[in-house]
């Protein structure tokens, strides 16, 4: 029996971040794409066409955050692809509001094991 792979895009400076994810969530069938930029977070994805996909905007200016998932959602060939936010919300941009609309959801620091998990698990 062949059970196909399936490809999770992490995008984001944080390598911390694609480790906690590929630890959380590690299985046989899956795997794990790193964009280690937001400008490679696009091209990789429709050169990949993952399953879910995972924008970290922590550390980067909102602005590019929103151009990114909004060119994804525009795109003919991601625009189906959920995508899951890294929001800190110490720090969190009044503006995240505008994406929320647009993501499948919001994942905000500290982290929670289990949610992650749960909400990544529904997308796959």
């Amino acid at each position: 029996m062949f059970v196909d792979t399936q490809k999770i895009l992490i995008a984001g400076k944080r390598p911390e971040i694609s480790k906690l994810f590929e630890l959380l969530m590690q299985q046989q069938q899956r795997q794990f794409i790193s964009a280690r930029r937001l400008e490679e977070c696009f091209d990789l994805a429709i050169k990949t066409v993952p399953d879910l996909i995972i924008v970290d905007c922590t550390t980067t200016k909102f602005s590019r955050c929103y151009e990114t998932v909004v060119a994804l959602k525009n795109s003919s060939v991601t625009a189906t692809i959920p995508i899951l936010l890294i929001d800190d919300p110490i720090q969190r941009d009044e503006d995240i509001g505008k994406l929320v609309d647009i993501v499948a959801g919001v994942l905000s620091e500290p982290f929670n094991p289990s949610e992650i998990k749960k909400m990544a698990g529904q997308y796959l």
